[in-house]
């Protein structure tokens, strides 16, 4: 609510040997992205059809126009920890990877109120986010730690003793559509 949060280099020094971080998200407009996305009804493409207008992708494009950004961010990390080693997370699954069984519907609306047909959409969002700060990472000596992948199956569909993201209404202590304590752990 108090607007982007700048950057957090007066924590770091000559003296420090690990960084980790998740960035990305909140450039994107993550919670704004949830809120468009949440559909009263399982039926169509809304999300998708706010987003990508005429062939342009406005998620896509905001990815890309944050490339930049998440260089500097690491760039300024090393310029403040020169010594230190540098580990970016990318963002956990949110949405289930797929339907479980043939003919079953994508996602698990209204628990996650994202239409079925929005889903695989909403999954290729954040997997394109995730490549790029991948590829932020290798460009400028940091290391991307795939957490995407490690929590496949344990998105906010699940059940509470599962999942690692919470849902748009959570279960445990944790924001909406943001790791849990076993997404932390």
């Amino acid at each position: 609510p108090d607007g982007p949060n700048p950057p957090q280099f007066s924590a770091l020094d000559f003296m420090t040997r690990v960084v980790t971080l998740t960035i990305g998200g909140n450039d994107i407009g993550f919670t704004s992205i949830a809120e468009n996305c949440a559909s009263t009804t399982p039926l169509g493409t809304p999300c998708q059809d706010k987003y990508v207008v005429n062939g342009h992708d406005e998620l896509r494009q905001r990815i890309a126009d944050n490339a930049p950004k998440i260089a500097a961010t690491l760039q300024g990390i090393h310029q403040h920890a020169p010594r230190a080693k540098i580990y970016i997370l990318a963002y956990e699954a949110i949405l289930p990877e797929g339907p479980l069984v043939a003919g079953a519907v994508e996602g698990c609306y209204p628990q996650m109120p994202m239409t079925p047909g929005d889903v695989p959409y909403l999954r290729g969002i954040q997997k394109a986010l995730n490549e790029m700060i991948a590829q932020q990472a290798a460009a400028n000596d940091a290391t991307f730690v795939d957490t995407y992948a490690a929590s496949i199956g344990h998105d906010a569909c699940q059940i509470p003793t599962v999942r690692w993201v919470e849902p748009v209404v959570p279960a445990a202590p944790a924001a909406p559509v943001h790791p849990n304590q076993l997404g932390m752990t």
